[in-house]
């Protein structure tokens, strides 16, 4: 039996049974999974009902300069919280918010808040940066189908029109 292209399926790499690798092949067609395989940065997966992810970063840095031959050290340090969440409101709206806290100049970092829904053969995506210098929001609607990419309304708001 020769493997088609369908056979790159985006299931977890633990073992599946046959039967399920079949239902999979068979609800996925070649386009769905090349659309996937080339924009997964784009794929909404509405299986996860809500996702939270919190990362600390520490960073310390120690800078040599010369000033008139004496050696002037200077250092910095730099702390963040971040977090990144999203939630299923419903099977086909997805809501999404990315935030942060520097704790050395005590004030939230880059902050956006992004809502998705599945239009069935179209997708409309509505992001929102409420503060800073990437301050602005764009809102997009556009054809699922790779092979019409280019059909798209799109409007934004962005720091330049403040």
């Amino acid at each position: 039996m020769q493997d088609g292209p369908q056979s790159q399926l985006w299931i977890s790499s633990t073992k599946i049974k046959p039967k399920a690798q079949q239902k999979a092949k068979d609800l996925t067609t070649p386009n769905e999974i090349a659309d996937l395989q080339h924009g997964k940065e784009n794929y909404v997966d509405f299986s996860v009902p809500w996702t939270l992810n919190v990362s600390y970063s520490f960073r310390y840095t120690a800078n040599n300069s010369y000033v008139n031959y004496d050696k002037k050290v200077t250092t910095s340090i730099i702390q963040n919280l971040n977090f990144y969440g999203d939630v299923n409101v419903t099977p086909k709206w997805k809501v999404g918010v990315r935030s942060g806290y520097d704790f050395i100049n005590k004030e939230v970092s880059y902050t956006s808040v992004d809502i998705y829904r599945d239009l069935h053969c179209w997708e409309m995506r509505f992001s929102w940066v409420p503060k800073g210098t990437q301050q602005g929001w764009n809102f997009t609607i556009n054809a699922k189908s790779s092979l019409l990419q280019d059909l798209k309304l799109n409007k934004k708001k962005d720091s330049r029109d403040y």
